[in-house]
């Protein structure tokens, strides 16, 4: 439920039509934990960093 409300905030805030193409970036790994809404977030769940 929770990543469905993050996708659809993500979605409805995007600008369509002024698509660019990328080829880079960077990634990172961490391990899963107290979430800043103190849940306890597991492997399991799916989680995006947005800098």
């Amino acid at each position: 439920m929770r990543f469905s409300a993050v996708l659809l905030a993500a979605l409805s805030t995007a600008t369509f039509g002024y698509a660019q193409s990328m080829s880079g970036g960077d990634a990172t790994f961490y391990s899963a934990g107290l979430g800043s809404c103190g849940f306890f977030n597991t492997d399991a769940d799916f989680i995006v960093a947005v800098d």
